[in-house]
């Protein structure tokens, strides 16, 4: 299962990269109106990178003490700050928080304080593997790391929350927001908000992120029954519009718009996952981010068609990465039945 929403994880974010900065009008010149299609070179950015960067940290501290897990977490990171390969449009907020924490900052002020970026949420999906005493608090601190907002850190944590629950198959598409706002409604009850000790002395009000997070599925859910009509009859139909506060263009550049998009995209065309990939990649918004998102949770829920992708295009990936993915599969997530 992991394996596969890593796939899910990498097709996403691969899809979305060359959509980025044209605009929803000019995405939809092509294809009858459905967008580009996947390409034929596949290129994956800062969200599979530091997923796979977190998948590593996760597997190399696996059981050990809250502190190895979080020096493990960290050195990932800061490697994969200092990696080559780290061109690729990353994040403004990681790459300052990271910048810090190499200075010798303590992660609690290190941290974006300010920042509820997209940075958070897009690499969490290794987090879904972890035990059941252990994915709350240590998903917390693997966004609260450079994003130290409520709406940051909640993002993170419902995405994996709806990733378990998807593996699990106590949802679907179709119904992936309305189940994700029940458990943001009982995010305390259901233990959401208790990150133990991984963020003790680290003062964040992760309830104001759940709230925040009802306000933004309250938006789609209204518009979810004619976007399921006709998911491509306009560029309103861009999931990414219907979320975004911006006036300007879409959303998906902030972790909590990123995440209400992806269960929209999915949510909009429940029976065709690849059409609810490219759903989610053709947009205005964070297209790569959005994306990436969107393949995880569609890895979760469809993970035999992405096994099935894999061997058809996974060779189209640049073969660094292509090996990795492969690689990772043998982490100890891969072990755990979420």
């Amino acid at each position: 299962m992991w394996g596969n929403v890593l796939r899910g994880v990498a097709f996403g974010d691969a899809w979305g990269d060359p959509n980025e900065f044209d605009s929803i009008t000019m995405l939809l010149k092509e294809n009858h109106g459905l967008g580009p299609d996947l390409p034929a070179h596949l290129r994956i950015t800062d969200d599979t990178q530091m997923t796979l960067y977190l998948a590593k940290a996760l597997n190399d501290s696996w059981g050990k003490s809250p502190d190895e897990v979080r020096a493990a977490i960290r050195k990932e990171f800061l490697t994969y700050g200092a990696d080559p390969e780290n061109y690729r449009a990353p994040g403004t907020t990681v790459m300052g928080s990271l910048g810090r924490l190499r200075s010798g900052m303590h992660w609690m002020r290190a941290t974006s304080k300010g920042s509820d970026g997209s940075g958070s949420v897009m690499r969490t999906s290794p987090c879904a593997f972890l035990p059941e005493d252990r994915w709350v608090g240590i998903t917390a601190y693997a966004a609260a790391i450079t994003h130290g907002t409520p709406n940051a850190i909640a993002a993170a944590i419902l995405d994996v929350a709806m990733l378990k629950l998807a593996m699990t198959g106590k949802t679907k598409a179709g119904s992936l927001l309305k189940d994700a706002r029940l458990a943001c409604q009982e995010a305390e009850v259901l233990g959401l908000t208790d990150t133990g000790e991984w963020l003790e002395g680290f003062e964040v009000n992760l309830q104001e992120g759940f709230d925040e997070l009802v306000r933004l599925i309250d938006i789609a859910l209204a518009k979810l029954p004619k976007l399921q009509k006709d998911p491509w009859q306009d560029e309103s139909a861009d999931p990414s519009l219907v979320i975004s506060d911006s006036k300007w263009r879409g959303g998906g550049w902030r972790a909590h718009e990123t995440l209400v998009i992806a269960m929209l995209a999915i949510d909009m065309i429940p029976k065709d996952e690849w059409m609810a990939l490219r759903r989610a990649v053709v947009t205005d918004g964070d297209s790569d981010t959005i994306g990436a998102v969107t393949g995880a949770l569609l890895g979760a829920l469809h993970p035999d068609e992405f096994m099935l992708a894999w061997k058809e295009w996974g060779s189209n990936f640049e073969k660094i990465y292509q090996e990795w993915i492969e690689d990772a599969d043998h982490y100890q997530v891969a072990q755990v039945t979420a």
